[in-house]
């Protein structure tokens, strides 16, 4: 609830000098990503994303070298889709969305003895 949408992409391959990722919102693509690390895992993450909106993700390596001193890269990796999450600001919608009747049971059975349902949700 306090940090921007987002989607986080992770990824493990070969040994690279560079990852390219290509993504797409609702089929539109968007500005390719870009994560200059070595290395053979990274993430990358798109922000701000639209709540409900289908995203699409594949990424490549690139490794450094040749004559001309450019990057080298592999294909594109298999996509992903992914598709953002809606917010909810109600304790109780996001209980129903997760497939959990808050009405079946006192939503303080959720939390701590100790604590009230405010300290749980950290409002």
């Amino acid at each position: 609830m306090t940090k921007p949408d987002q989607i986080t992409v992770k990824w493990t391959s070969q040994p690279y000098d560079k990852f390219l990722i290509w993504w797409t919102q609702n089929g539109m693509a968007m500005a390719q990503g870009e994560v200059d690390s070595s290395g053979s895992s990274g993430s990358w993450t798109a922000s701000p994303t639209v709540p409900g909106a289908k995203y699409t993700f594949s990424v490549k390596g690139g490794t450094y070298g040749g004559v001309f001193g450019n990057y080298n890269y592999s294909d594109w990796g298999p996509t992903v889709t992914a598709t953002a999450p809606h917010r909810y600001s109600s304790l109780r919608y996001f209980l129903r969305a997760s497939g959990v009747n808050p009405g079946a049971q006192p939503l303080r059975k959720l939390t701590q003895k100790q604590s009230s349902v405010r300290k749980f949700m950290k409002l």
